[in-house]
């Protein structure tokens, strides 16, 4: 499906048919009344905006058949593109937030905004390339509804079309065969929806803006704090997210001597030991490794990039064991660190 999106000027490409992977017998969390439609609607270039659709309309207690809801953006002969979408979505009062972003930092974003709403009981209709994809000028191929996450094997569960299944965070963040949101493009077209038509659309930290104050910056919304403290330099040194006057969690940030830093999050209060995500960047601002800590040890390693931000071999880190590659800035690997339990066991210098 080929779709223009008017705030990122995404062109949204067709709809993939039958494609399906990762799926495992495993049930997970899913959010209740977020199963697909029995049947699609059949339409050139796919309709599966208008499938995802359909169970968010169940869902919000407004049901409209697929054929309406495609008539509904205009009835153009074929599947629904992007603004179309909005369009239908904002005729119809569905409760929905576009969180659509263009951001280097994609496997971030997943994280700590889409996979959270997932956690939230808030859908997420993604759109996502299809590789090896046929239409490479296009930005993105197919529309998913995102339902479900589990946490056990790091899989998201979602809708598309007819079908439920499941696929690996790592899958969706690399450009193997399937489906996958990294684009050098660094789009991502996204939309929350609330679980019901009057409840209340997840809100993320992260939405908000920072305003200054002297060295610190603080941030403020209904109940969400945000204080920023710099060091000596100027550098952020710590964020300390606060929840109704509560410390939830603080990200500390460190720095590398060629100006490359990283940022760990911290559970509450940060004297406590590294946990959660670590993304450490290139002195340029180009993610280098996306790292998982659990208990303040090296837990799974996400993704690996080199200077020019092409993903590379990153290791085989998972659940505390497995390697870890280091590479010069030219790409070339100097060593192999081996860990069991999160712990270092064994380090190999390429030769």
């Amino acid at each position: 499906m080929k779709a223009k999106l008017n705030k990122l000027l995404i062109l949204l490409a067709f709809s993939f048919n039958g494609y399906s992977q990762d799926t495992t017998e495993q049930i997970g969390f899913t959010i209740p009344n977020t199963g697909p439609p029995k049947v699609y609607y059949e339409l050139k270039e796919g309709s599966c905006g208008e499938a995802c659709l359909s169970t968010i309309f169940d869902m919000q207690g407004k049901p409209m058949s697929q054929e309406k809801i495609n008539k509904a953006g205009g009835n153009p002969g074929r599947g629904l593109y992007g603004d179309e979408i909005i369009k239908v979505l904002k005729e119809k009062e569905i409760t929905y937030k576009d969180i659509s972003i263009n951001t280097r930092n994609i496997s971030v974003y997943l994280y700590k905004r889409i996979i959270p709403s997932i956690k939230a009981n808030n859908p997420v209709l993604l759109g996502v390339t299809v590789y090896p994809t046929e239409h490479p000028e296009w930005l993105l191929d197919h529309f998913i509804l995102l339902v479900g996450y589990d946490s056990s094997t790091n899989e998201i569960i979602y809708n598309s079309f007819d079908r439920q299944d499941r696929i690996l965070v790592e899958k969706i963040l690399n450009k193997k065969k399937g489906y996958s949101i990294v684009t050098k493009h660094r789009e991502i077209y996204a939309i929350q929806f609330a679980y019901c038509d009057t409840c209340e659309l997840f809100a993320q930290f992260e939405d908000h803006t920072y305003r200054a104050k002297g060295s610190v910056e603080i941030e403020s919304s209904s109940d969400t704090v945000i204080n920023r403290i710099y060091d000596k330099r100027g550098r952020i040194w710590i964020d300390v997210y606060y929840v109704h006057n509560k410390n939830v969690f603080s990200r500390i940030y460190s720095y590398e001597k060629d100006g490359a830093y990283s940022f760990s999050t911290f559970p509450t209060g940060f004297f406590k030991k590294r946990d959660g995500l670590t993304t450490i960047y290139y002195k340029g601002g180009t993610i280098w490794t996306e790292l998982l800590y659990k208990n303040g040890r090296p837990w799974t390693v996400l993704s690996r990039f080199d200077n020019e931000d092409n993903v590379i071999k990153k290791g085989t880190l998972t659940n505390g064991s497995g390697t870890r590659y280091f590479y010069t800035s030219d790409g070339e690997l100097i060593r192999t660190l081996e860990y069991k339990d999160g712990k270092k066991v064994k380090k190999i210098n390429a030769s």
